[in-house]
């Protein structure tokens, strides 16, 4: 192997210690912070953090942190500037160990729901905002270090399948990298499909957050995912208005457009992104929707004598209402209703 290869391989060795290191404390903070004030916490106040919900939201959260304890000091042995070090060697030792990420991955998303739950109460969101603060962590939130195990785990396979890249055949440390390789894929291909969910409930609940006004229940307490969204001009009751409308695998949500906010984008440091600012006008369930067609060149008395183009009726079952949408093109009006019907069917 070349002086360059030699340097790549130090260089991801270097990468994996340093991101172990910093991804330990995260989890120590959680175990040895967060968890034991919130079991303090619920000796005060059982009604809200009962056994169920510190369980839901920790899971096995001290053995993903005793898992890191043994790791890091195995570790401590490994000289970064030596190329023949055998890195994965370590990890290969305590790899059975990581079978306790499987139980915290396949709970996260019920962990992130929970937390969005507790946060609707002032006082418990000011109680986490106490924590965070006394742990040095000001600039995050609780949900973000309660996911931070499920993208570790995820993050290890393209560790060693780069470290993989590096180590020759004849390498001590080569056939330890392939294995590790193999058991993080492993681990992986449970916790993924958890982490992506946990992600779309990430953009909801920050999504709902820029919404003004916000009334009932969070979406996450329902909602998994967003279908689509989109501007359509609302007909109802005489009024002729443009509103933001949100399709949700359990909900439909509409909105008034009020201008323009400016957000910091999560993990992009310095990076601000220009989101809609918007103001809470309406909610219907998914079950309670219900939806007609209406030919081009039609009107009646829900489209307030108003010619439709690209249009239709929807009802809000509940309340025994009706409101009819127009949007600017036909397959954008087919996207609508084919996704509105679509969620219907799989109710039935």
């Amino acid at each position: 192997m070349d002086e360059k290869q030699r340097r790549f391989r130090t260089h991801v060795v270097k990468e994996i210690v340093e991101t172990e290191r910093v991804y330990t404390e995260q989890v120590a903070f959680v175990a040895e912070i967060l968890f034991p004030k919130t079991k303090e916490k619920a000796g005060h106040d059982k009604a809200i953090f009962t056994d169920d919900v510190i369980t839901k939201m920790f899971c096995n959260i001290e053995e993903i942190h005793s898992l890191h304890q043994r790791l890091k000091q195995s570790l401590l042995q490994i000289k970064l500037l030596d190329y023949s070090c055998c890195i994965a060697q370590m990890f290969l030792h305590h790899a059975e160990g990581f079978k306790v990420y499987t139980k915290y991955g396949s709970n996260n998303e019920t962990a992130q729901k929970q937390f969005y739950e507790l946060e609707r109460d002032a006082v418990v969101k000011a109680f986490f905002t106490g924590c965070m603060l006394l742990g040095g962590h000001s600039d995050t939130t609780v949900d973000a270090y309660l996911f931070k195990p499920v993208q570790r785990i995820c993050k290890y396979p393209l560790l060693f399948k780069e470290l993989l890249k590096y180590t020759p055949p004849d390498h001590p440390d080569h056939a330890a990298t392939e294995q590790m390789l193999v058991s993080m894929k492993a681990v992986c291909s449970v916790v993924n499909e958890t982490k992506r969910r946990v992600e779309k409930l990430e953009a909801i609940a920050d999504w709902q957050a820029t919404v003004e006004g916000w009334e009932g229940s969070n979406v996450t307490d329902t909602c998994n995912e967003q279908v689509m969204k989109g501007t359509l001009i609302k007909i109802s009751a005489g009024n002729t208005q443009e509103r933001e409308f949100f399709l949700f695998d359990n909900l439909l949500v509409y909105c008034k457009k009020t201008g323009n906010i400016h957000l910091k984008q999560k993990g992009q440091k310095g990076s601000i992104k220009a989101v809609p600012k918007i103001e809470f006008k309406g909610r219907i369930a998914v079950e309670n929707l219900e939806v007609e067609n209406i030919e081009d060149g039609r009107s009646d008395y829900h489209s307030n004598g108003i010619t439709v183009r690209n249009g239709w009726k929807v009802r809000n079952i509940a309340k025994n209402k009706w409101f009819v949408l127009l949007a600017k093109t036909q397959p954008e009006k087919k996207e609508w209703l084919d996704a509105i019907r679509s969620l219907k069917d799989k109710k039935r």
